[in-house]
């Protein structure tokens, strides 16, 4: 099926833009999106090394998600959008490569580090503390 070239953004956009309710929920619950979590990783404060905020989730997807929302309705074809999201990408890997922590550019603008885990490390720090068991001898 062949879409009429103005909508080919508007379908592209939409599909960008699912992935990052997607993203932004999973690192504040849990730490780490599906793919994280199968390779044992996670992402916490970069000083308190304690799960993130809503609002660091958030400002770590902010500039991918500017771009592509930027885009939407504009009269720019799919391959401008994919250049500057290839710049960004470029920009994310040189700072990771640049870095003692491999942090990439987001993980700098949201105070965040990306750490090896366990995902029981995860399950505990998202489970309600329990109170220790009284001695009733």
């Amino acid at each position: 099926m062949e879409f009429p070239r103005d909508w080919r953004g508007f379908i592209f956009g939409c599909a960008y833009l699912s992935y990052y309710p997607y993203s932004i929920y999973f690192h504040w619950k849990y730490g780490a999106t599906i793919g994280k979590m199968i390779t044992k990783i996670r992402v916490v404060d970069c000083h308190t090394e304690r799960e993130i905020s809503l609002k660091k989730s958030v400002l770590r997807d902010i500039i991918p998600f500017a771009i592509i929302f930027g885009y939407i309705g504009t009269e720019s074809s799919v391959s401008s959008v994919d250049n500057v999201l290839l710049f960004w990408f470029l920009l994310e890997v040189g700072t990771m490569l640049l870095n003692e922590k491999r942090r990439a550019l987001h993980d700098f603008i949201a105070g965040t580090v990306v750490v090896r885990s366990d995902l029981n490390d995860i399950e505990r720090e998202n489970k309600p503390e329990e109170d220790p068991p009284s001695d009733q001898s």
